[in-house]
């Protein structure tokens, strides 16, 4: 598990998820969206990383909103290739407004369900025991393990 997994933030408070995904388990491909709601417990923040690992995101997907106004925020996004983390950056020095709610809209991402690590979206399976005749049968499941990091 990774230094990163271990330290998430305590500044950033997902209040809710809203997460739509189509998953081929044959090809070992997945797509979706999510709309994330989400406080901000820090004065002066600028910036909020995600969990990106294993995913492909469309960056001119990516908007960000003050829920209570309907107002969406001017934002950069960039990935980091090498901490697999998805940053949002307020533009024109702007902070996050303490204790406000805030939507994140990812409206496209994909990536393939990985089968080691228990990292990201991965592939893993359970024995599904037979009442009838007591024979034991695999099934393959999909878990997944993302989050924001600060």
């Amino acid at each position: 598990m990774s230094s990163r997994r271990l330290s998430r933030s305590q500044n950033v408070i997902p209040k809710h998820y809203d997460v739509h995904l189509t998953t081929d388990l044959d090809s070992g491909q997945f797509c979706g969206s999510v709309k994330i709601e989400l406080i901000v417990k820090q004065h002066n923040q600028t910036s909020i990383k995600l969990d990106a690992s294993h995913l492909l995101i469309e960056l001119s997907s990516i908007s960000l909103i003050i829920i209570s106004s309907s107002i969406q925020i001017d934002c950069t996004v960039e990935v980091n290739e090498l901490n697999e983390t998805l940053e949002i950056r307020l533009t024109n020095e702007q902070t996050f407004s303490f204790d406000v709610p805030y939507r994140l809209i990812i409206n496209s991402f994909s990536g393939h369900v990985t089968t080691q690590n228990h990292i990201g979206f991965y592939r893993s399976t359970v024995d599904i025991l037979s009442y009838n005749d007591n024979n034991s049968n695999e099934m393959s499941i999909v878990k997944k393990h993302y989050g924001i990091t600060q």
